[in-house]
């Protein structure tokens, strides 16, 4: 077996750095081809709907009582904006994903209210910072979180019913 140069252990298991780095190497491959092809074609899907943590928020955590907010500077000094609430300077990923699709960078969902229904349509981001599959994920910084179950849910609800 040959030797590793980086590893790092989570829960009893090791993990190879070299196998996180093909992986986001074949990723940085994929976009160089995929979103000059994606450019040229328009939109290419209906809606972006997206669930994540504080990796995908784009603002959901706002108006929460919650230690995981992003909504002051020196976050969204990049962002045509200013202070939006995504934990970056600027875009996320979610939005160069959705301008590569052809899409609006997808709204928070606890944005607005009048926002809902007219965005439905174009896709809402759901993701919230420190947002986990485990409702307890996140509990020490937040007073309410929105657990990805719970995102999945708030989706759900807006489906029309026939």
């Amino acid at each position: 077996m040959p030797e590793t140069i980086f590893s790092f252990g989570v829960r009893g298991r090791t993990y190879d750095m070299g196998f996180s780095f093909m992986y986001f190497l074949l990723v940085c491959i994929f976009q160089c081809f995929f979103v000059p092809l994606v450019a040229s074609q328009g939109q290419l899907a209906p809606a972006l709907f997206i669930f994540g943590d504080s990796f995908f928020d784009s603002g959901n955590n706002n108006n929460r009582k919650t230690l995981a907010k992003a909504n002051y500077p020196p976050y969204g000094i990049d962002f045509p904006s200013g202070v939006t609430g995504r934990f970056s300077n600027g875009l996320i990923i979610t939005d160069y994903f959705a301008l590569s699709l052809g899409l609006q960078i997808s709204p928070p969902f606890l944005e607005t209210e009048e926002s809902v229904m007219k965005n439905f349509l174009e896709g809402f981001n759901y993701a919230s910072a420190s947002a986990g599959i485990l409702p307890e994920t996140g509990s020490a910084l937040v007073i309410h979180t929105s657990p990805f179950l719970q995102q999945i849910f708030s989706a759900f609800l807006l489906i029309p019913r026939t």
